[in-house]
């Protein structure tokens, strides 16, 4: 990674640090897309170049999109898990 990488990285809200993005799993929940989109919203608030303000309202677009799928996904595997524990309850005939 040359010295221009590197203080891009730096200066980048999203990159995670080195060693996470390698081999760390990251926290893949609505909170953390949540936060994600909150905090690129702010930062289009702040802008004051058009392009910045608009490459940010991109960004929370896109996490609030993850952050609905990752609602959806939850909810779908409660559904599941409930739906499976019933199901094991009427064979079990309890």
């Amino acid at each position: 990674m040359t010295k221009g990488q590197a203080a891009n990285r730096a200066a980048c809200p999203y990159c995670l640090p080195l060693p996470l993005a390698a081999g760390y799993p990251m926290a893949q929940t609505y909170e953390f897309y949540s936060e994600r989109a909150d905090e690129a919203a702010a930062l289009a608030a702040a802008a004051t170049l058009d392009n910045v303000r608009e490459r940010e309202l991109r960004s929370e677009k896109t996490w609030r999109g993850l952050a609905e799928q990752a609602r959806k996904t939850i909810e779908e595997r409660e559904k599941a898990d409930r739906l499976r524990a019933e199901k094991r309850a009427a064979e079990s005939g309890v």
